[in-house]
């Protein structure tokens, strides 16, 4: 599921960058605040980020926002 949810946080904001339309931000924080739950869980119970489907994505809020 991580891997899936990545791609849809990443097209959402290329959408939201090219359309600056509020929907698409509204999608595009939506994803964000899943992928850094997710994150933030993963941390909390000590598995590695990889194991969730999050290769390398150690800044998610540089990559995503």
């Amino acid at each position: 599921m991580g891997p899936l949810l990545l791609d849809l946080a990443t097209s959402a904001k290329t959408n939201a960058d090219q359309t600056g339309d509020a929907y698409d931000r509204g999608r595009q924080m939506g994803l964000y605040e899943a992928v850094s739950l997710v994150v933030q869980q993963a941390d909390a119970f000590g598995l590695d980020r990889r194991d969730i489907g999050f290769e390398g994505g150690d800044d998610a809020d540089s990559d995503l926002l």
